[in-house]
């Protein structure tokens, strides 16, 4: 993936159920790993990773 400074970015994280996408998440959003219970719905964080402003969306059924 290319991106320039100063651009937003968006990523959808997809996966099976309790496959670690919320670990993920805050994984890269706080750089350490929390303990988390299952998420129901979604989550919808935003953070700048690596210079990167980024919007992290969480969405499954």
């Amino acid at each position: 993936i290319q991106y320039q400074d100063n651009k937003d970015f968006k990523a959808i994280l997809l996966g099976p159920k309790l496959s670690g996408k919320t670990q993920l998440l805050y994984r890269l959003k706080l750089n350490e790993f929390i303990e988390t219970i299952p998420t129901y719905g979604f989550n919808i964080e935003s953070f700048k990773y690596r210079r990167v402003k980024e919007q992290a969306k969480q969405k499954w059924k």
